[in-house]
């Protein structure tokens, strides 16, 4: 993933049609994974985070570094790992939602689906 992608218009776009499908702050507070909004008051900032560090590769230094660019509030590399520690369950039902709705099931609970994850390096 291109970290530009993340800044740019093509962020908006992915929220817009992520919210059509699932509603975010709910299940993010429902998860535990937005706790309490002092800094990060929404869950697309949550999920913004996640992808920085996960597809977008980066390090929670370089993530606390760019967080005014990336249209996040300003957080500590200690901070950054706190709040991804606490997504797990969020982002696995997200998850499991969007592969439910390509399969065509009708429950979209990620307590459903059998998913197996490898490592191929």
């Amino acid at each position: 993933m291109q970290h530009t992608s993340l800044f740019d218009g093509k962020w908006s776009s992915l929220i817009r049609q992520l919210g059509q499908r699932v509603d975010l702050d709910q299940s993010a507070r429902r998860l535990g994974a937005l706790q309490r909004a002092r800094k990060l008051q929404r869950a697309e900032q949550l999920l913004r985070l996640a992808l920085l560090y996960g597809p977008g590769q980066m390090s929670l230094r370089q993530i606390a570094a760019v967080a005014d660019e990336a249209g996040l509030p300003e957080l500590s590399d200690k901070a950054v790992m706190g709040r991804l520690r606490r997504m797990g369950d969020w982002l696995a039902h997200l998850l499991g939602g969007l592969l439910a709705e390509q399969a065509g099931t009708a429950d979209a609970d990620a307590t459903t689906l059998d998913l197996a994850l490898v490592d191929g390096s």
